[in-house]
């Protein structure tokens, strides 16, 4: 699981290497990196439970 996590760091966002050279510096940049790409995976979740609902399953029909 760990490894895909990598792998879609490395090719879809395109993200290869620290721009940093200090382990503090390099730590929050990897923050950041591991950051965004919880919010894109957190968005790509939203929009799956949204569009695989019934018009009937909606909040405000229940």
């Amino acid at each position: 699981m760990i490894e895909a996590a990598f792998a879609i760091i490395k090719s879809a966002m395109g993200y290869r290497r620290f721009s940093r050279r200090e382990l503090k510096e390099v730590s929050g940049e990897w923050t950041l990196v591991c950051l965004a790409w919880h919010v894109q995976r957190g968005r790509m979740a939203s929009i799956g439970r949204k569009t695989s609902r019934k018009p009937s399953e909606t909040p405000e029909n229940q």
